[in-house]
């Protein structure tokens, strides 16, 4: 080093020049050092953040409510199943479809051979005719389909148009169904080819109108009148899709009703016939065919005559009750409604019962002689009423439209007989709209009630409020219900129906009385789904005891396993306000093993009826439930949106809007109740012990809080619907150790792929035990991964802390070390 003022050199350590004094200011040696020592500030800090994770982390540690359940994809839309509705409305066409009368017995008039022989040559004519034409139309297509229909019948109606020009027949029509053909030989040919892969269309209901002495003479002062049948058949052909009046073979106006046509009555479903008529006291009531009287007629109708269901005049005969009895099949009527409007036609109900014996479902006929400006306003009138609409859509039913024409036209004709038009039913409730009830629904539901003699007074009457509620909310899903009531036998009340309020008459003519023989209640519900086409078929059966007849017990079961296996769901209610606890433990174990699985419900009193009939109603009309069972000493709580479904009787609440809580007796597997403690020990404190169902709507997150009530074991279930409604994903924890001081929570939602019990078995806060369920699986005993997580942080913590610490005492260290050299220079 030299010095800055003389520039001599300094030897080192030395503070002055040796040439010249002067003082000289030493640089300090520059060293290689040890990295710097965090700030003391930052390393306090640092031990605070340590202290902050290492609590958080303990308390999580000790908190935790276990795993997180991870979510599963889920395809429920509010929780409601999806259905596949079809545009096409299919009906069951066996049920609505008449088939064509069987005229043989009565078809002995002579016939014109000669007339048949024309006749027959004249149509190969127009067959060769129409053969040539769609020949064309055979080559370019080589079947008759929706799409070539037209092109058939257009060649066919060219084939006609050339025969009319030519003189061979008289007239024809061409539409978009048939070509109709009007024989120079007298009668109709009809040309209609048959559509593949179309079945007939829509089923058919006819209307006919029959006026025998129209034209005769016998009206020409009222001829205004003459139109009011065929006027009533067009408004009901109109109004009712299914209903068809066609005027050239149902409409009789100008032509004698023969035996014939007497027997093609019952392929029409509304006939309003229009005449005279008379009253026998040995016969009854008696129409006139106005089929003039000669001596062949005679011959041909002998039989007829001496039976008494012809009666001769000095010109016409009479047809009597007999013919029908004798003549027309066992329900040949079936749904039709008739109106005969016959002087006297209804002065008994002997003419009136041989209609509704064949099938028929409403009659009405005059009282006697009467007017027949009146007679054919009412016939009119009532055919209108038929066809008028409540507010609710519902149509007006026999009654209704009967009491419709009379405000219109008076109770009476107001003549010198006061003649009434009187109505002879055996279901007052019947519609024209019947034929709805053989659509081809979604759902069809057997409604299968109790009606023994336990069930008098309030039970019957809140049953019948829950079967009401039950219809109005089932009927607004494309299903149809049937009725079957049962006590020492079983009775169809209804068959299937869409019509709520013929439902709701039908429930509310219930009475009570006799024994409970479930397994005949059964047998019948059975019968009527047998040729059920519908997608889904139910029984819904609701009892009040323990069968007492027939089978009973394991083999009643069996017999409901057979029908369960036919894809039949069974749904059971039991409603045993009567029995006491062992009965009723085997009365719920015997209807739970009776149900589908999942579909038992349990009501506590007559109140709660008709909300566990609306719980049933809404699954069957496709509301997803999530259905726990938790059979074990504790108490339930979940609470969603403010309302709280628990089973602890200080806080008793089993209905919410979200779901229902009830309870069924804890059984063994012989169907015994089970108990938790001592039953023999007379200290021992009275314990719950009873199955808590929860019914929870899909859609939702439940958070499931479960308390033990005394020491035992508990097993937790959850069953969670797929899209056809079956209980098919169930998730149970068995066995579980349950105290006086063991809490529990859990998670129900269809969306987890998972299902998670934590439970903490002495109450102090912390889950010492995890349990963890898929689908259809029997839950396992996990390992906390939150835990170990946790305490990995923990650990980290406490590492970044006693480093802290030791930064922190080394950098005090260092300093007093560097303040103490300081010090000494």
């Amino acid at each position: 080093m030299n010095c800055p003022k003389c520039g001599g050199e300094i030897p080192e350590g030395t503070k002055k020049c040796p040439l010249c004094s002067a003082k000289v200011k030493l640089k300090a040696k520059k060293e290689k050092t040890k990295p710097a020592l965090p700030k003391l500030w930052i390393s306090v800090l640092s031990l605070v953040l340590a202290f902050v994770m290492l609590a958080t982390s303990s308390t999580f540690a000790l908190f935790t409510e276990g795993h997180t359940q991870e979510k599963a994809d889920d395809s429920v839309v509010d929780g409601k199943i999806k259905t596949e509705t079809s545009s096409k409305t299919e009906y069951e066409l066996d049920k609505i479809e008449k088939p064509d009368a069987d005229t043989s017995e009565v078809d002995s008039l002579p016939s014109d051979k000669t007339w048949a022989r024309d006749a027959a040559d004249e149509i190969l004519t127009v067959e060769r005719a129409i053969d040539t034409a769609i020949a064309e139309v055979e080559a370019e297509h080589s079947e008759v389909t929706i799409d070539t229909v037209s092109d058939y019948i257009s060649a066919a109606g060219g084939a006609a148009r050339e025969l009319y020009y030519d003189d061979v027949i008289d007239d024809y029509e061409t539409n978009a169904e048939c070509v109709v053909i009007e024989l120079s030989s007298g009668g109709n040919y009809v040309y209609a080819p048959a559509i593949s892969d179309y079945d007939a269309g829509a089923p058919e209901l006819s209307v006919a109108s029959y006026q025998p002495f129209i034209g005769s003479g016998h009206y020409d002062t009222l001829s205004s009148y003459a139109s009011y049948p065929d006027d009533a058949a067009k408004l009901i052909a109109s109004t009712f899709p299914l209903y068809k009046f066609d005027s050239a073979s149902g409409d009789y106006n100008d032509g004698e009703v023969n035996t014939t046509a007497l027997m093609q009555m019952s392929e029409h479903n509304v006939l309003l016939w229009h005449g005279h008529g008379c009253y026998s006291y040995n016969y009854g009531s008696l129409m006139s065919l106005n089929i003039p009287r000669s001596e062949a007629n005679d011959a041909a109708f002998s039989t007829l005559i001496k039976n008494g269901e012809l009666l001769m005049t000095s010109s016409r005969y009479l047809v009597s009750a007999k013919f029908f009895d004798n003549r027309i099949p066992d329900n040949a009527f079936d749904n039709a409604v008739v109106y005969l409007g016959t002087c006297s036609a209804g002065k008994n109900n002997r003419l009136a019962n041989a209609f509704l014996n064949k099938g028929a479902e409403a009659v009405y006929a005059p009282d006697d002689t009467v007017y027949t400006k009146y007679n054919v306003q009412m016939l009119y009138a009532i055919s209108e009423g038929l066809c008028k609409q409540h507010d609710d859509g519902t149509y007006y039913n026999v009654e209704e439209a009967l009491e419709y024409a009379k405000k219109q036209h008076g109770d009476t004709d107001g003549g010198k007989c006061n003649t009434e038009i009187a109505l002879f039913t055996n279901n007052p409730t019947f519609t024209l709209d019947w034929y709805t009830d053989y659509v081809v629904s979604e759902r069809d539901v057997v409604l299968v009630l109790d009606v023994s003699g336990s069930m008098a007074g309030t039970a019957l009457n809140e049953t019948k409020n829950a079967a009401v509620e039950f219809v109005n909310t089932v009927l607004d899903e494309n299903a149809r219900i049937g009725i079957v009531s049962y006590a020492s036998n079983a009775n169809i009340v209804s068959d299937f129906s869409t019509k709520k309020q013929h439902l709701i008459t039908s429930i509310e003519r219930l009475g009570s009385g006799g024994s409970t023989d479930i397994d005949v209640a059964l047998q019948t519900a059975e019968r009527m789904l047998e040729t059920s086409k519908a997608k889904r078929k139910i029984i819904v059966l609701m009892s009040d005891g323990v069968p007492n007849e027939s089978r009973v017990g394991d083999e009643l079961v069996e017999y409901a396993d057979t029908i369960k296996d036919k894809d039949i769901y069974i749904y059971t209610l039991g409603f045993f306000h009567q029995l006491y606890s062992y009965e009723k433990a085997q009365a719920q174990d015997l209807m739970g093993r009776i149900a589908s699985d999942g579909h038992h419900y349990e009501v506590e009193n007559a109140d709660d009826l008709v909300f566990f009939f609306g719980d049933m109603a809404d699954t069957i009309s496709g509301q997803k439930y999530i259905y726990i069972e938790i059979a074990c000493p504790v108490n339930v709580t979940v609470t969603k949106n403010g309302e709280t479904l628990s089973s602890d009787a200080d806080s008793l609440s089993t209905r919410t809007s979200f779901g229902t809580l009830s309870f069924e007796e804890n059984v063994d597997e012989n169907g015994d109740p089970v108990y938790t403690s001592d039953e023999d020990d007379e200290d021992a404190e009275p314990v719950d012990n009873r199955k808590k169902i929860l019914r929870l709507k899909d859609g939702m997150e439940y958070d499931i809080e479960i308390e033990g009530t005394a020491d035992g074991e508990m097993n937790y279930t959850v069953q969670y619907m797929d899209e056809e409604g079956n209980y098919s994903d169930k998730r149970e924890f068995r066995n579980i150790e349950v105290t006086e001081d063991m809490q529990a929570t859990s998670v129900a939602s269809s969306k987890r792929g998972t299902t998670i019990l934590n439970v903490d078995s002495d109450g102090d806060g912390r889950f010492d035990i995890i349990y963890e369920a898929a689908a259809n699986e029997k839950a396992k005993e996990v390992e906390n991964i939150l835990m170990i997580v946790l305490l990995w942080i923990c650990g980290i913590a406490l590492a970044w802390m006693f480093g802290s610490v030791i930064a922190i005492v080394v950098q005090t260290l260092r300093r007093q070390k560097a303040k103490c050299n300081l010090a000494m220079a």
